[in-house]
C-alpha cells in the first residue's frame, strides 16, 4: 500500500471517530488497531487533515479488488463498533 492510500485511509478513519463530535476511548482503541493493521503512521495521521475526504475515497478507489475488500471489511468492523458505541450514548441519556 503507498503512503498516499495509508494517508487517505487515515483520513476516513479520522472523519468516522469525528463524525458525532464525540471521541470515545473505544473509537481511539480501534484507530490504533487500524493504524497498526495498515501501517498508518503519525506522520500519515498528520497529512490526513490536509486532504479533502472526496480525494481520499477516489484514492481509495485505485486500490485492487482484493486490498479493497480487506479495507471494506476493516471499515465495516470499525463502523459497526461506532454504531454500538453510539447506541450506548443515546441509551444513557434515555433516547
Amino acid at each position: 500500500m503507498t503512503k498516499e492510500q495509508r494517508t487517505a485511509i487515515a483520513r476516513i478513519i479520522s472523519d468516522m471517530i469525528k463524525a458525532d463530535n464525540i471521541i470515545e476511548e473505544s473509537e481511539i482503541r480501534d484507530m490504533k488497531r487500524l493504524m497498526s493493521e495498515y501501517s498508518i503512521t503519525h506522520q500519515e495521521m498528520s497529512d490526513a487533515r490536509k486532504i479533502r475526504f472526496s480525494y481520499a475515497v477516489n484514492t481509495l478507489k485505485e486500490l485492487s479488488i482484493k486490498k479493497r475488500k480487506v479495507s471494506s471489511q476493516a471499515s465495516f468492523w470499525f463502523l459497526r463498533s461506532e454504531g454500538v458505541a453510539r447506541s450506548k450514548r443515546r441509551a444513557s441519556l434515555g433516547l
